[in-house]
């Protein structure tokens, strides 16, 4: 199955069941992941998470598992091969480009590894980029450089653009500041644009309310479904 033909079929909130799974699976290291926990981080009751994942199953991108009589706190899923695949990409918005004040200094080596860490972190919930994965895949980007340009150009951007942390190997997490300047710049600051004004539209509405929620926030920052790829051929979720 091209695996490109089931999202005409996916909702908005499929899309986020499947990332919240896919996410899920990586941070536990299980196959398996109970349809309650699913529903909790996405901020829906139990059966509406529990409808998404069926309505994945049909397409062939999860499997689930009904607890029966045990009831929905036993009902489970787990990504198919092809779920996995999708669900990783969807992670990826479309690139429109860098906040060109806080990239002007930067350089093309530079650029690549920003987007590398981010791209890697998108897909893996977050977590830290290892030195060495992050030098083969901008040698992959660019042919002509090696290894020790690579790890130059680390090590100019550790700090304000890049965060460090050491293993058995430097392990970098990208800055507030290395996002601005990544290819996926503009993006970020869209989205904190947005953030700011809907906060600013609850507060105006009801000023006796001091906090909101998470799901009230990401509905009231609208995304859309782009209808055709980047740049770089990807496919994504880009704010209206």
């Amino acid at each position: 199955m091209d695996i490109r033909n089931a999202l005409p079929n996916l909702s908005s909130s499929d899309e986020h069941v499947l990332i919240v799974l896919s996410d899920e699976t990586l941070r536990t290291g299980e196959a398996s992941i109970p349809a309650y926990q699913i529903a909790k981080i996405c901020g829906v009751p139990g059966q509406a998470a529990w409808e998404h994942l069926q309505d994945l199953e049909k397409v062939g991108l999860v499997t689930t598992y009904d607890g029966g009589r045990l009831g929905l706190l036993h009902h489970a899923a787990e990504l198919t091969l092809d779920g996995a695949v999708l669900g990783s990409d969807l992670k990826i918005p479309p690139r429109r480009g860098p906040i060109a004040d806080i990239a002007e200094s930067i350089d093309d080596t530079g650029r690549v590894a920003l987007d590398v860490v981010i791209e890697q972190q998108l897909r893996c919930a977050g977590a830290g980029v290892r030195r060495s994965e992050i030098s083969s895949r901008v040698r992959n980007a660019r042919p002509a450089l090696n290894a020790e340009s690579v790890s130059r150009t680390l090590e100019s951007l550790s700090a304000s653009y890049l965060a460090v942390t050491m293993d058995r190997e430097p392990v970098f997490k990208i800055t507030l500041r290395g996002l601005l300047a990544s290819s996926w710049g503009s993006n970020a600051f869209s989205l904190v644009q947005q953030s700011l004004d809907s906060l600013r539209s609850f507060q105006d509405r009801n000023p006796s309310i001091e906090m909101y929620s998470w799901r009230a926030l990401r509905e009231a920052c609208v995304f859309r479904r782009d209808p055709g790829v980047d740049s770089n051929g990807v496919r994504g979720l880009v704010p209206t």
